[in-house]
């Protein structure tokens, strides 16, 4: 399977800079501990129904540890995080290449932060189209939000449960 590069990113200023970002802040019924084990699983957000994924690192996962996912049976992505820290609960990854040649820049970030009744779970994603394709990620992201990203949410609400 052929595989498209995407632009390496190395810290959090993608966030905010890219064309496309989005935040979703979910107070989950769970405990901090709980949520972060299911993100560091050896199959992570496995309660999401359109995410298949592996770390294709060996433990333990640090800055550098690498992942593989496959998104609605559709799209491949190698993921590479540039930030990993165990003691916050916070990791922060890019996708290094994609199966389809849809994203210049695709990144995302998880942190997790203890709550009185269980965590908070800021997640975040920054994409940029490949160039040329700007016009078609345009047309095609409000669909994507809707269906993918807000389907991740809801999964993940359905698991741990709403604070």
């Amino acid at each position: 399977m052929a595989r498209f590069r995407l632009k390496p990113v190395s810290d959090h200023s993608i966030f905010e800079t890219a064309k496309y970002t989005y935040t979703y802040t979910l107070d989950l019924a769970a405990d901090a501990n709980t949520v972060w084990a299911g993100l560091t699983a050896d199959q992570p957000l496995a309660w999401c129904s359109a995410l298949k994924g592996k770390y294709t690192s060996g433990r333990p996962f640090e800055s550098g540890t690498t992942r593989s996912v496959v998104v609605a049976r559709l799209l491949g992505l190698n993921e590479r995080f540039f930030e990993w820290d165990e003691s916050n609960r916070r990791h922060s990854f890019y996708v290094e290449s994609a199966s389809l040649p849809l994203f210049g820049v695709f990144a995302e970030d998880y942190q997790i932060t203890p709550t009185a009744t269980g965590c908070r779970f800021v997640w975040r994603f920054a994409l940029e189209a490949r160039p040329g394709l700007g016009v078609l990620l345009a047309v095609t992201q409000p669909l994507n939000k809707k269906v993918l990203l807000d389907g991740l949410v809801r999964d993940t609400i359905a698991h741990f449960g709403h604070a």
